[in-house]
């Protein structure tokens, strides 16, 4: 037979050829145009991630510049921003630049916005935005904190951090981190060498924040108030108050925005008569550890001098007899009803005692004799000094150039709103002790100057040894051991199993978060600002 041969196979090779050409050529090209796409993605990625790192530059220099200069919101200039600044990279060629809009700290506050728009020079019309807010914490930042060995004993419950740069004995209930510089110390009520923080109970059941020891010391040098910028506020557009020439100024803060200021002429003690003797409850002023004891006698008089730091007894409020504080002429009219400052600051050249109601205001009473490195003067609390606004609104600064303390006849509750600082002193209630009265009976005490009136309206003064409740709002700061209570021999019941011999049988010191970025006008701040918040657009 004959062979026919095709003619027709070498087309459809050839046409399967070039499919497969075609193909492999689509899939090269879509191959080329992935890569090509996937580099100018990969590069824009980079130019934005550049971007946003020269947007954080901004935010970062910022930050450094508010730790050397912190009330300084022009970048170091007299004009308003926006401020701009180059970048450079390795090699110290400017690649971009960004651009600083600051905003200060509204009244009352320490947080700061800035905003740093930042943009490569390739590419100025891509824009990454980043917006912080920077905070420094006030010294309120402590529910309490302490340059001095600290007891809190049973009875005692607070609401926030506590730190000492001593150890801590704490026997209460703590709801916040009690913490402490000292790994381990010598407890000054004999107990011995102890963890830096302890407690004669469990850590369960005391410390429920928890407990650290060993941190770092606060610097109490670096953060006691510049009075002397409080004094110099104060005369310019504040209230103040020259040395009184008596004992001190009686402060009552009212709910419509002015305060009555009188000057304390006669202060109220209680006395008790031991055998033929009388004698005026007096506590040590420098050893807080230990009862005191009675140096000296009145005689026939109606006062006594029985340490360095008077009678102990202060107290002008509630008012008894009608002379024994009186108004002044101040600023050409009376001294009652004076209009609130607008800067918040009350600065008196004296003793101070303080109390009242405010509603929508922000003080700050400092009390400090002359000269201002070395004076003693002292802040006294007798009665409530609340707020009505619990929102931050409201907040009250007390910073005493020595001691802030509740005299004898403080409320039996007392409610204390407020920021507090003892400088160079100590918060709390003196002991008046009953190693001074063991053999006394009832109707043997007295009030003293003659003719004063008890405020409780007894007939008898030695009640007022035992306080019910104390109440803290806010925050306490004392260079040296706090207490308004103590043990001693234990003479009257707390209820519940505890006892006590002088003082609040409960203590509530509750913390006010309000106070870290919002403090009492001119209030002194700890640490460097740090961020509370980040944006990104």
């Amino acid at each position: 037979m004959r062979k026919i041969l095709s003619t027709q196979r070498p087309g459809i090779e050839l046409t399967m050829v070039l499919i497969i050409m075609g193909m492999v050529t689509a899939i090269s090209l879509a191959l080329l145009q992935l890569v090509s796409s996937q580099n100018v993605l990969s590069n824009r990625e980079i130019r934005q991630q550049q971007i946003a790192q020269i947007a954080e530059a901004g935010i970062n220099y910022y930050r450094w510049h508010l730790a050397h200069y912190p009330s300084d919101y022009k970048d170091g200039t007299a004009t308003a921003g926006p401020y701009v600044h180059d970048f450079k990279d390795s090699t110290s060629k400017t690649i971009g630049r960004y651009e600083l809009t600051i905003t200060a700290p509204a009244t009352g506050s320490t947080i700061a916005t800035v905003r740093s728009s930042a943009y490569l020079l390739t590419q100025p019309n891509a824009r990454h935005t980043v917006t912080a807010k920077l905070g420094i914490p006030s010294l309120s930042k402590y529910a309490v904190v302490a340059n001095a060995n600290m007891r809190f004993g049973a009875g005692t419950e607070t609401f926030g951090p506590i730190h000492s740069n001593g150890g801590i004995h704490y026997d209460g209930i703590a709801h916040g981190l009690v913490s402490s510089a000292q790994t381990t110390y010598t407890d000054p009520d004999g107990y011995g060498t102890k963890s830096g923080v302890w407690s004669l109970n469990s850590d369960a059941v005391t410390f429920l924040g928890g407990k650290q020891v060993g941190v770092p010391p606060i610097d109490f040098a670096g953060i006691t108030v510049d009075l002397a910028k409080l004094q110099t506020a104060a005369q310019s557009t504040g209230i103040y108050l020259a040395p009184s020439t008596k004992l001190g100024y009686h402060l009552t803060l009212k709910t419509n925005g002015t305060v009555d200021m009188k000057i304390v002429k006669v202060e109220q003690s209680c006395q008790f008569k031991s055998g033929t003797q009388w004698y005026t409850y007096g506590y040590c002023s420098n050893n807080y550890n230990n009862t005191c004891t009675q140096s000296s006698d009145c005689g026939s008089g109606n006062s006594c001098i029985t340490s360095t730091h008077s009678v102990g007894t202060k107290v002008s409020s509630p008012a008894q007899a009608t002379d024994d504080e009186v108004s002044f002429t101040y600023n050409g009219g009376s001294s009652l009803g004076v209009t609130l400052p607008a800067n918040g600051i009350i600065f008196a050249s004296d003793n101070v005692w303080v109390d009242g109601t405010i509603n929508n205001a922000r003080i700050t009473i400092a009390a400090a004799k002359d000269p201002l490195a070395s004076g003693k003067a002292d802040i006294y609390l007798n009665k409530d000094l609340k707020y009505t606004n619990y929102n931050g609104q409201d907040v009250v600064g007390l910073i005493a150039q020595n001691d802030v303390l509740a005299g004898y006849f403080s409320n039996d509750t007392l409610q204390i709103d407020a920021a507090i600082i003892a400088q160079n002193g100590r918060v709390g209630r003196p002991y008046f002790g009953s190693n001074f009265t063991s053999s006394v009976s009832s109707g043997n005490f007295r009030i003293t100057p003659s003719g004063e009136n008890n405020p409780s309206g007894t007939s008898t003064c030695q009640e007022y040894r035992k306080r019910t409740t104390l109440t803290l709002n806010g925050s306490l700061a004392t260079n040296q051991r706090y207490g308004f209570a103590w043990t001693g021999n234990a003479t009257f019941s707390c209820g519940g199993g505890l006892t006590n011999d002088s003082g609040y049988c409960t203590r509530n010191l509750n913390f006010d978060n309000n106070l870290v970025y919002a403090p009492p006008p001119l209030f002194p701040t700890s640490g460097e600002y740090s961020i509370i918040s980040y944006t990104e657009q």
